[in-house]
């Protein structure tokens, strides 16, 4: 299980951390290192500015999300190489591309219905997946320059989840993905 939390300095605004690992604004000191800083971003009354990585692509979101989870499949896992992957959900006429939309690139797990990764063809990192036939995009919250103005809703996909994570928050959790209603 993870031992501590570095960079917790620069959390991103719509999350907590719940359990009671030792936390390090940056490196911790026995590393040795100074942090890299990014430049801030200023964001629009009202809109939530991203980038990825290396700032080549940029995008923006009106509003809070519809719903933000954060999910715990193997897929999400794998793609975004972490414990799990926090993702926001908004309809597509609040999203809008700032730069380098041209810059993406998409793999599509041939083997699943929904699953597809979009990806910065310079740096790597997550970009949106804009998902038309249903009237939606979805973000990768961990690429928010800003607070998206609401906190994530659950966790899912609960059943496939890392066996050495652990949730300690109080946010639902579901085996799969939640029941729509």
């Amino acid at each position: 299980r993870p031992q501590m939390h570095m960079f917790a300095g620069s959390l991103a605004p719509w999350h907590t951390i719940t359990d009671g690992l030792p936390q390090h604004a940056e490196y911790p000191p026995a590393f040795g290192m100074s942090s890299v800083e990014r430049p801030a971003v200023e964001a629009q009354p009202g809109t939530t500015p991203s980038s990825c990585l290396c700032g080549a692509i940029a995008w923006e979101v009106e509003g809070p999300p519809l719903m933000m989870y954060h999910c715990h499949c193997s897929r999400c896992r794998r793609g975004r190489g972490a414990a799990f992957a926090t993702n926001a959900f908004y309809k597509l006429d609040r999203f809008r591309w700032l730069r380098g939309s041209e810059l993406t690139q998409a793999f599509k797990l041939p083997e699943a219905q929904f699953f597809t990764q979009e990806f910065c063809r310079q740096c790597g990192s997550p970009t949106p997946r804009v998902m038309e036939k249903f009237n939606r995009v979805m973000l990768p919250a961990g690429a928010m320059d800003a607070g998206p103005g609401a906190p994530a809703n659950a966790h899912v996909c609960v059943a496939s989840m890392a066996p050495w994570d652990a949730i300690s928050d109080e946010l639902p959790q579901f085996p799969e993905m939640p029941p729509r209603g």
